[in-house]
């Protein structure tokens, strides 16, 4: 079950599209929610904003100065996130939903990533399209940087993205596979999911014929071609359905889906054809968004699908990335 959930806000509208998917785990699991906004300090304004009084709601900072002006630049924008988050909490304790904030001075990434270990959340939140629209949350830092370093499974709400689960029904969880043990490592997180949402586990395999443009430029080599992604359709569905049997003996309901042609539109057209609610993937690590597991497809995915994505780092990718670090510091 998911018991903590980390939502990473910015202030913004747009961040906040991560907010009605964090209610979902919440209702479900009768969750706690943790809102968290950081204040970078190369961001904080250089000229100091309109004087603001205080309302009821600066209890959540802890004092009621009696101008913002008599705080320094960086007391002023942690007292507005304080303020913005507190009205956020209030908005969700009024939908039933338990809610507490967090404001710190810092590296966005780096908070994210250190509150979701301190408190042991199982979940982290983010909007992709935040303050800055895609370029800033996904390819300029924050996302990709938390994906790069999180323990935990990051959930993101992508640009494209307008499917708001509905609080009650069957949801269907899509994992993407190729074969490989990282890709293999998006399996439990993603079976726990299914726990947290009453799901349905879709084990999904994209068979790409490398050939295929070729075979119909010379048709006498068709047969041979298609003989080939025959046998690798059928080596596929062995292969999902091997995963999906042991899932079935556990008792989590699985079913499996193979197609073939270019990943990214094919995925997005399984996506579209089983009614997917939330896409499960594995990443590398190092590289971040552009290094997923399949290359260039999560980015591409990211970028367009309509669904939520949960990128999950391997433990062996963890390891790994500790050892390089240590190695590093020496």
């Amino acid at each position: 079950m998911v018991k903590k959930v980390i939502v990473g806000l910015d202030g913004s509208p747009l961040a906040e599209a991560a907010l009605p998917y964090a209610e979902i785990f919440a209702r479900a699991n009768r969750a706690s929610v943790v809102l968290v906004q950081a204040v970078p300090i190369d961001e904080m304004p250089e000229e100091p904003p309109e004087e603001e009084s205080p309302r009821a709601d600066s209890r959540a900072t802890g004092r009621t100065p009696e101008s913002t002006r008599d705080l320094t630049t960086e007391q002023r924008a942690v007292y507005r996130a304080e303020r913005y988050l507190h009205a956020v909490a209030e908005r969700m304790g009024g939908a039933g939903v338990v809610a507490e904030s967090v404001v710190a001075v810092g590296a966005p990434a780096t908070i994210l990533v250190e509150e979701a270990q301190t408190r042991q959340a199982e979940l982290l939140i983010l909007s992709t399209h935040g303050r800055s629209g895609l370029g800033r949350w996904i390819y300029g830092s924050v996302a990709d940087e938390v994906m790069r370093r999180s323990s935990v499974p990051v959930l993101l709400v992508p640009p494209a993205c307008h499917l708001i689960w509905s609080r009650d029904g069957p949801r269907r969880i899509f994992v993407p596979l190729d074969g490989s043990d990282l890709a293999a490592e998006a399996l439990a997180p993603a079976e726990h999911l299914t726990e947290a949402l009453g799901a349905t586990l879709v084990l999904g395999r994209v068979v790409e014929p490398p050939l295929l443009a070729y075979a119909y430029t010379y048709p006498g080599v068709t047969p041979a071609v298609l003989s080939q992604a025959e046998d690798e359709e059928t080596h596929a569905r062995r292969y999902l359905e091997g995963i999906a049997a042991p899932l079935g003996e556990r008792g989590r309901s699985a079913t499996t889906h193979v197609a073939s042609g270019p990943a990214i539109p094919t995925i997005l057209d399984v996506v579209e054809e089983e009614s997917v609610h939330l896409i499960v993937m594995a990443t590398h690590g190092n590289g971040g968004v552009t290094r997923l597991l399949m290359g260039s497809v999560a980015t591409g995915l990211v970028q367009r699908a309509r669904v939520p994505i949960v990128i999950v780092r391997p433990a062996s990718v963890r390891k790994h990335d500790a050892i390089d670090a240590a190695s590093v510091g020496r």
